[in-house]
Formats: structure tokens, C-alpha cells, sequence
């Protein structure tokens, strides 16, 4: 049997570890490199294009182009990415940690509302007896 605080711990991992590889697109991700300031773009460059086909898609990978870093969003099933600087991706780093923050507080609140309301029912049960 689980220990009480062991299930908290658990429904933490798996979520985290949920959102940390795809193969789909995530709403999300887009929202949060949007609002970190990437910019949609479609490739239209027969170099632009050439990069785009070698980045997976639905991850976040930098390239350098003409000795510039850029990072790269690929949402291949709509065929554009969006494309951000070293002071957009840093920010969407912390934007990302808020948002797993977040996350992990309103999980743990949940895990713990139901852990009351599992303790309330005990007492008129036989388990006490």
C-alpha cells in the first residue's frame, strides 16, 4: 500500500513527465513562447527551408544562422515555427517554470482536498473500530 505522501509525490511525477516529450502539438507551449515574445514565421527561404525540414517538430531547438542563435518552435503540421531570440527563450524558460509551479500547486491542492474528504468519510466508517 502507498504511503499518504507518497501519492502526491507520484501524480506530481507522472504530470511532469507527461508534458516533457511529444510527438503533438502542446497549446500550452505556443502560448507561452508567444507571450515571451517568439514571432510566428513560415519558412520562405530555400535556406529557411532547408532548416525547417531538419528540426523535429513540436520541440524547441536552437540553430545559428549567419552567427545569430535563434530558437525554433516547429509546428510541422501547419507548416510555420516560431522563432524567438536568447532574451525570448529566457523568458519562456521562466514563464515555463511559473507554469509547472503553477501546475504542481494546483495538483498538490487537489491531492490534498481529497485526502481530507477521504479522512472525513473515516469517521463513521468501522475502519476506527
Amino acid at each position: 500500500m502507498m504511503k499518504p505522501l507518497q501519492f502526491p509525490l507520484v501524480l506530481l511525477t507522472v504530470l511532469l513527465l507527461s508534458g516533457c516529450a511529444s510527438s503533438q502539438p502542446s497549446a500550452n507551449t505556443v502560448s507561452l513562447l508567444g507571450s515571451a515574445g517568439f514571432h510566428l514565421r513560415m519558412p520562405e527561404t530555400p535556406k529557411q527551408k532547408e532548416i525547417f525540414a531538419t528540426l523535429p517538430s513540436y520541440k524547441i531547438e536552437s540553430v545559428i544562422v549567419n552567427n545569430h542563435k535563434y530558437y525554433v518552435y516547429k509546428d510541422e503540421t501547419k507548416g510555420m515555427a516560431l522563432v524567438g531570440g536568447e532574451p525570448e527563450y529566457q523568458h519562456y524558460l521562466e514563464l515555463a517554470r511559473e507554469d509547472r509551479a503553477s501546475t504542481a500547486h494546483s495538483n498538490m491542492l487537489a491531492a490534498n482536498a481529497a485526502d481530507t474528504a477521504n479522512w472525513r468519510g473515516a469517521g463513521s466508517s468501522d475502519w476506527w473500530q
